[in-house]
């Protein structure tokens, strides 16, 4: 099973993040930027309404007369610029050509155009906003009736320019996003091998240290890796105390199995140096004993290797002239020529 490294799922998911509000962010601005973008571009086709109407209004009878024969057209020249990121002057934009009018009487007899329009409405002559194609573009359009002055005005305007200028507001939002998340993503990395030094520092100290070394680890960590130190603290202090466990027990092993060693080794000599056989026998039974003796120490130091503190042994007194008169038992036999002499406290 491969390993995963956290310094990778951490930066993963802090990018993904980043890049799920950006996204999120840009979506509900480009929205928000289309809806206020179609309603002031909806403003600007009903101030134009408005200031053709006050053209209009500002013409003698005999004018008016004269459109209703004659349609006045207004010509548009080709700009050089079609799109909003191009520099240029005002009359060189050719988004001229993506804005058009009519002006019509209530019989539908067409009085003013621009050029760029037909002969025909644009829309119909209702009043209100319209979305229809016309040219075989996509048009917004204004049908716009003046009570005073009795004449149909229709103003419009491509769809392209609405949609070029979203684009335009989409692309620059992306902008910033596409410089900043290299450089936030260059900072996550720095941030990363800085924040986890300290874990890096902590693994090579317990690399190299000794086993042997049994000392508590006294690294200056942050808070959270606090935890971890303590942890591991308190787990050497366990093997430390085992390993004086298992040394003590070794000691009390070792010495408590060389005092029937000795007993039975006497009891060899005095057997092949004793004269009757009532006298071998007494050996062979003594050696017997200090046998079993040895045995029941065994098991007992066996049992007492799997505990895991003294607090679990039964533990009781016992007289000591019991276990002192249990040895002279032992080397009575041997020592019974000598004179000796026992003081116990």
């Amino acid at each position: 099973m491969s390993r995963v490294s956290l310094r990778v799922v951490m930066m993963a998911l802090m990018l993904l993040g980043i890049c799920l509000s950006v996204g999120v962010s840009s979506y509900l601005n480009t929205q928000d930027s289309r809806r206020q973008i179609e309603e002031l571009f909806d403003a600007q086709m009903l101030q134009s309404a408005k200031m053709l109407e006050m053209f209009y209004g500002a013409q003698g009878q005999e004018h008016r007369l004269d459109m209703l024969e004659n349609p006045l057209i207004l010509s548009v020249n080709p700009g050089k610029v079609n799109t909003f990121t191009e520099q240029a002057d005002a009359t060189e934009l050719s988004y001229e050509l993506k804005l058009a009018y009519q002006m019509w009487t209530p019989a539908k007899q067409l009085m003013a155009r621009s050029d760029n329009s037909d002969i025909e409405p644009m829309a119909p002559f209702e009043r209100g906003y319209h979305k229809r194609y016309y040219q075989g573009e996509l048009w917004h359009l204004l049908s716009y009736f003046s009570d005073d002055l009795g004449v149909w005005i229709i103003t419009g305007q491509r769809d392209d320019v609405r949609g070029e200028l979203v684009e335009q507001i989409m692309g620059n939002s992306f902008i910033g996003p596409a410089l900043v998340v290299p450089a936030v993503a260059l900072l996550m990395v720095f941030l990363s091998h800085w924040l986890l030094q300290p874990l890096d520092s902590l693994a090579v100290r317990l690399k190299h240290r000794s086993p042997a070394d049994m000392r508590p680890l006294a690294l200056q960590l942050p808070k959270e890796l606090v935890p971890v130190q303590d942890a591991l603290n308190t787990y050497i202090t366990r093997i430390s105390d085992n390993l004086a466990r298992e040394r003590r027990f070794s000691a009390d092993a070792a010495h408590e199995l060389k005092t029937p060693l000795a007993v039975i080794k006497l009891h060899r000599q005095g057997w092949q140096q004793a004269k009757t056989e009532a006298e071998q026998q007494l050996h062979l039974n003594a050696i017997d004993t200090g046998i079993g003796q040895m045995t029941h120490m065994v098991e007992q130091l066996l049992l007492l290797s799997r505990v895991e503190s003294l607090s679990e042994l039964e533990v009781a007194q016992t007289p000591v002239a019991v276990m002192v008169q249990e040895v002279l038992d032992q080397l009575l036999p041997l020592i019974a020529d000598y004179s000796w002499q026992l003081e116990l406290p």
